[in-house]
């Protein structure tokens, strides 16, 4: 699992820019494409956490604390009954539908009988992944993907500057020199690394997607018959 330093150095690698007084970039710069390849992967492949909280009342709501949940983007599922360390759990699992209020501080569990104080619930909650210079949350097998979009944000960023170069005709060597297609290649190879990326981000989203435990049904109009997504298998 690649820290901020290991993508550091890989990305020198790549880009065959050794650190160095002629270097192009900077270690803020690499920070930066870094973390912005981060947030990318979060939205498709978030960081999945369980949690098992235990209810203060009797009640369907199971409150969601900052501090017990920081950076929640979201509630795959939630497990009921659990117990202590999923001592009272059922096999399979019981998964009872829920709602999340908008602000993301609590959840309602959408079930007839009430916890009784004291419950163990198990809440599975995604957040972004983080990435710093000794440790990270992303998966190894998702390095060389997050390298991927690293490097095609880093060379985005570089085009910018060397958009200011410009063809013109050097009097000293009576020779024409064109420099205005170094910004036309920087931006062409950094668009092709986050074509790749984002690409592969699709296949992570849907992955994500079909393994989802969460399930939406509705009734049809004018039937009794109820659709279910995803399908069962």
């Amino acid at each position: 699992m690649g820290t901020l330093a290991d993508f550091r150095s890989w990305l020198r690698l790549d880009l065959n820019d050794p650190a160095s007084a002629t270097q192009r970039f900077s270690d803020t710069d690499w920070n930066r494409a870094v973390a912005r390849a981060v947030a990318e992967l979060s939205l498709a492949w978030p960081r999945v956490t369980d949690t098992e909280v235990v209810l203060v009342s009797a009640s369907r709501s199971v409150a969601l604390p900052g501090g017990t949940f920081p950076g929640l983007i979201d509630v795959d599922e939630v497990e009921h009954p659990y117990g202590v360390a999923g001592a009272e759990a059922t096999f399979p699992p019981t998964l009872p539908p829920f709602r999340v209020a908008p602000d993301r501080a609590s959840l309602t569990m959408l079930i007839e009988d009430v916890p009784a104080a004291g419950a163990h619930v198990r809440v599975r909650w995604t957040s972004a992944h983080a990435i710093a210079e000794v440790s990270t949350t992303v998966p190894a097998e998702l390095d060389a993907t997050l390298t991927l979009g690293a490097a095609g944000f880093a060379m985005t960023a570089y085009s910018t500057p060397a958009a200011d170069n410009f063809k013109y005709d050097d009097g000293a060597t009576v020779a024409g020199i064109d420099d205005s297609m170094i910004p036309k290649e920087w931006r062409g190879r950094a668009q092709s690394c986050l074509d790749r990326f984002h690409a592969e981000l699709a296949l992570l989203k849907r992955r994500r997607a079909l393994d989802s435990t969460r399930t939406v049904s509705w009734a049809r109009p004018h039937t009794h018959e109820v659709a279910f997504w995803p399908p069962e298998r």
